[in-house]
């Protein structure tokens, strides 16, 4: 998996990536009253298409907004390593 562009901060993390000739968005999100974590592949057309949501990625966490940024940040990038599993496992040959 090659990472093509990153971003993280305690609120919104993202990271693009390619894996197996496909490019997917991985976003993790928090605020006041919701937690996600979206992965979205890049189509044929140039849209992206919604593949998985934080239900369907196995070793997901909950994000609670009241925690403070560092423990926020952790949390999230738990999630993204959590979603490029998802991916691996979902993408990966299967020979």
């Amino acid at each position: 998996m090659k990472k093509l562009v990153s971003n993280y901060k305690p609120n919104y993390c993202s990271e693009i990536v390619v894996f197996n000739g496909n490019k997917f968005k991985i976003v993790c999100e928090n605020g006041n009253a919701y937690s996600k974590l979206n992965i979205e592949i890049l189509t044929k057309n140039g849209d992206l298409g919604l593949i998985a949501i934080k239900h369907d990625i196995p070793n997901y966490k909950d994000v609670w907004y009241g925690d403070n940024d560092e423990k926020r940040l952790k949390l999230s990038m738990e999630n993204i390593v959590a979603a490029e599993e998802f991916i691996k496992a979902v993408y990966g040959d299967t020979k």
